[in-house]
């Protein structure tokens, strides 16, 4: 567990200690590193059925599948992240979005358990582009 607690000034100059979140996510492995997303998105986690390549698209969306009657559009987390093509995976985490349906790739489903989170306001910033959103403590 995170054992110290950050802080932040409010527009008071107060200094606020940055609020700990601990809430259940989905862990998943992706290469070498560990992920987790909200559990409460996450829809379903299966096999990675064939996908059918979109042309022009960006790096990052894999391709479309169809999964239980719908078509999904499957995203790639490593050109998000700036990597390079990371390979095929073997699961699809779909996910609940207010668009619809989307499925991130991935190695593995770990567990779907309480995690400890921490956003550093220092670093939060919305104007940037990054699916990372902070750090957490698993196990």
């Amino acid at each position: 567990m995170i054992q110290s607690r950050d802080s932040v000034a409010d527009s008071g100059h107060n200094v606020v200690p940055e609020p700990e979140l601990v809430s259940k996510h989905c862990i998943f492995q992706l290469r070498d590193s560990y992920y987790a997303i909200s559990a409460t998105a996450v829809r379903e986690v299966t096999h990675a059925p064939p996908l059918v390549r979109v042309p022009h698209c960006p790096a990052s969306l894999a391709g479309l599948c169809h999964i239980r009657s719908e078509f999904i559009p499957a995203v790639l987390l490593g050109p998000l992240l700036g990597e390079r093509d990371t390979g095929p995976t073997a699961q699809l985490l779909v996910i609940s979005g207010t668009l619809g349906p989307w499925a991130l790739m991935i190695d593995r489903a770990i567990a779907v358990d309480t995690i400890e989170t921490h956003v550093d306001a220092d670093h939060r910033d919305d104007s940037q582009r990054s699916p990372v959103l902070g750090t957490a403590t698993y196990g």
